[in-house]
């Protein structure tokens, strides 16, 4: 078949030659419509060749025989016949040295080529080593298991004229048919080399012609090989101070390419003369036999070697999409040559990933040292290291009371020792604010209750004879519970609704101290400096208001009774009743500012209450509608600056209404209709959609209304917290040795919080307090 293809190529060259079109279309149509067998054993040439004559299927349909025939003169599977008529597809370099004529022996002919009587046989097959195991110069890293799972990828992948840019490749990963070099087969993992290696079957002819002479003359710049494939990663790590992406697969393999400088150890080792005992696919085979029988003597080996635990033991192995992968090239790869480089990255690396998990195990630490102690001077396989740490946790369940001894010494009661952290985990996941499903040892809050303080008979007391935790005080109880419930605070916080949140801006206070708004005056214009003229000073001034940091809390009990009847959804609803009532406070604040003494807010440095008919300016009386909105615009925008005399100019970007007026206000929100709210020629609401409602709950007269210009153009409302501590915290309000859970038979947990509320300017606020 191989044969019959070539002579068609050759057939269909001569009918180009000769002008016949129709006879060359006829014979590429021939070659693209063969039959492969699946044994054949030049399936790889074949499909080269009708590649090939696909391209000049094309060319000559579109009637440009001139690039068909190009085409089929650039196959470079071909018979000596045609090869010789033309020159190579790619200029040779200077110094290389031109193909022999056949019968004339070349000058600089040494030993090599005895065994190369055909010029067409230079140099057609090549040993290669396509990559190393090592550190990428990038911080990829690929070990000895991750190339060995990939050897089928490369198996039969084909060679290119340099890589594609990822900007190239993601435009058109097709490559053309002139930058096709040849093919590799024999894959196989070399464990002395630690590398994937194979042979490459050489068929462009002008790349044989440098392969050859550089090969002659034991240069030192052969070009190599560089991988273009898909990989996946792992977690990072650091290692050393650097920061590495281990490869958990390699999903795809697009080609493995020929470079001038190539990286991951990708080289050209060896040429494999033609006149050997073997022709070219044979010894494929052959080489692949060979692997075979090399790894098999290298098996005991490189068990030790490639227990490579840390991909495997966290994450499952990806599928063969490249959809998920991540596209990567060899070209700038910098491996690790040294065999015991790379063993001992791999078990620094393999440590990293043993603490990870044993740190996951939930075990004590005694536990976790122990097995850490056990398994890290040497690599063993993910699943041994689990069925250690589910022994361990067996061994430490299963212990007599009279065997165990607590970190100070002196024996406990009955049940396994755990941590106060195991107890924390344990409470979380009952009142279901754990991370994950809960997997643990209780079921019921009170059994909880009795494993952690011995308190068997609810009295309210610690047992210390009893407790399954051995330091264990009457405080330990109330602090996590208080610790759990400040990292559900806090997520609600982050989630929750705010319908003050546009309006204010937020402050950081350092220190417990009158809280300071600053309101700097502007400057009229800058002034003329004539030359030769000292600069004249500016004047300017500033106002501060102030506020007073308020201290907000409460404390709250959970009550021995609520224990004993298991009442989780009680506690599972309270970070929510806490986090709301923190979230009133914060919105009763800043309400106030529009409904403090009588509705006219707060006084002002100027001694004047914040909203002010006369003196600022800001202060109606109109009921809401599309009127009386417009005249708050106005009044905002038309706000005199201090010390240039300029108009603020700045719009309402907010309508503050009651829940009764959210439908009116809405309607002048989004209404096309203007003033009279009915149809009328050439009457628009030019305030659609140029401003947002912001509905109120704080406030309690049906009628009252306000206007706010937007806080990052002209600020007015501050909040301040104490310490950037925008959450409230939550403390244990008992002591060790009494507390209200002796007195009262309740845990009680108290919740504090410190802000200030402050208003830097008039400005920007209207309000119409409406009779």
């Amino acid at each position: 078949m191989f044969s019959q293809l070539l002579s068609q190529i050759r057939e269909a060259l001569a009918a180009l030659a000769s002008g016949d079109l129709q006879a060359a279309s006829a014979l590429v149509q021939a070659i693209l419509s063969a039959e492969v067998p699946e044994d054949d054993p030049n399936a790889g040439e074949i499909a080269a060749i009708k590649e090939t004559a696909s391209a000049a299927a094309e060319a000559l349909a579109a009637g440009d025989s001139a690039t068909a025939k190009k085409t089929l003169q650039s196959h470079q599977v071909q018979s000596e016949s045609f090869e010789d008529d033309r020159p190579p597809t790619r200029p040779l370099p200077d110094d290389a040295e031109p193909a022999p004529v056949p019968g004339q022996k070349s000058p600089k002919q040494t030993h090599h080529s005895a065994d190369l009587s055909q010029p067409s046989e230079k140099g057609r097959l090549w040993e290669v080593t396509i990559i190393k195991a090592g550190r990428a110069s990038n911080g990829d890293l690929y070990t000895p298991e991750v190339l060995r799972r990939s050897v089928h990828l490369f198996e039969g992948c084909r060679v290119y004229d340099n890589h594609l840019t990822n900007e190239e490749f993601f435009a058109n990963p097709n490559r053309r048919v002139g930058d096709l070099l040849g093919w590799i087969s024999g894959v196989h993992w070399d464990q002395s080399s630690q590398s994937l290696r194979g042979m490459f079957h050489c068929a462009a002819s002008w790349l044989r012609h440098l392969l050859w002479n550089l090969h002659q003359e034991s240069a030192t710049i052969i070009p190599g090989l560089s991988v273009d494939i898909f990989v996946t990663y792992d977690k990072p790590r650091t290692v050393e101070g650097r920061t590495l992406k281990p490869v958990l697969e390699i999903a795809k393999v697009n080609s493995v390419d020929m470079v001038h400088f190539p990286g991951a150890g990708g080289s050209v080792d060896r040429m494999v003369a033609a006149k050997q005992a073997e022709d070219a696919p044979t010894a494929a085979k052959h080489a692949e036999r060979k692997s075979a029988a090399r790894q098999a003597e290298d098996a005991p080996a490189a068990a030790k070697h490639t227990e490579d635990p840390a991909p495997a033991a966290q994450h499952p192995a990806p599928g063969n999409s490249p959809d998920a992968a991540i596209r990567s090239e060899s070209r700038a790869r910098a491996p690790i040559a040294d065999s015991s480089r790379l063993q001992e990255l791999e078990l620094r690396l393999y440590r990293h990933d043993l603490r990870a998990t044993l740190a996951e195990s939930e075990l004590p630490k005694q536990a976790r040292d122990f097995l850490y102690r056990e398994f890290s001077d040497h690599q063993v396989p993910p699943e041994r290291i689990e069925r250690a740490i589910a022994d361990q946790r067996t061994l430490i369940n299963s212990l007599a009371p009279e065997a165990r001894v607590t970190n100070a010494g002196s024996v406990r009661g009955v049940g396994p020792v755990s941590e106060v952290s195991d107890f924390a985990r344990d409470f979380e996941s009952l009142v279901g604010w754990g991370e994950r499903p809960y997997k643990g040892r209780f079921r019921r809050l009170s059994d909880w209750y009795v494993a952690l303080t011995g308190d068997q008979k609810f009295r309210g007391t610690l047992d210390p004879e009893r407790t399954t935790q051995a330091n264990v005080t009457t405080l330990t109880m109330a602090n996590i519970c208080a610790d759990a419930l400040n990292k559900q605070m806090i997520a609600l916080w982050e989630g929750a609704p705010r319908w003050w949140d546009p309006l204010v801006t937020y402050y950081d206070t350092p220190l417990y101290q009158e809280v300071k708004a600053t309101r700097v005056e502007e400057i009229a214009n800058l002034a003329t400096v004539i030359e030769g003229n000292a600069y004249v000073e500016a004047v300017w001034g500033d106002t501060r208001e102030t506020a007073e940091f308020l201290k907000k809390g409460n404390y709250i009990g959970i009550t021995l009774e609520s224990i004993m009847a298991d009442d989780v959804e009680q506690m599972k609803l309270l970070p929510e009743v806490l986090s709301r009532s923190w979230l009133n406070t914060l919105g009763t604040l800043v309400s106030n500012v529009f409904t403090a003494n009588g509705g006219t807010g707060p006084l002002m440095s100027d001694a004047n209450q914040l909203f002010d008919a006369v003196n600022h300016i800001n202060l109606g009386v109109d009921a809401l509608d599309y009127t009386s909105w417009c005249a708050a615009a106005a009044a905002i925008m038309g706000q005199v600056l201090p010390g240039s005399g300029r108009k603020l100019g700045v719009p309402p970007a907010f309508l503050l209404v009651p829940t009764e007026l959210y439908n009116t206000a809405r309607a002048i929100e989004i209404s096309e209709l203007g003033p009279s709210m009915v149809p009328v020629p050439n009457e628009f609401n030019v305030w659609r959609n140029l401003f947002q409602t912001v509905l109120v709950p704080d406030w309690a007269d049906a009628n009252n209304w306000a206007a706010m210009a937007d806080p990052k153009r002209a600020p007015s409302i501050g909040l301040h917290f104490l310490q950037g501590q925008q959450t409230p915290e939550l403390f244990t309000a008992d002591s060790p040795t009494g507390g209200a859970m002796f007195t009262n038979d309740e845990l009680r947990i108290k919740i504090r919080g410190w802000v200030a509320c402050s208003v830097a300017d008039h400005r920007p606020l209207f309000k119409a307090n409406v009779p």
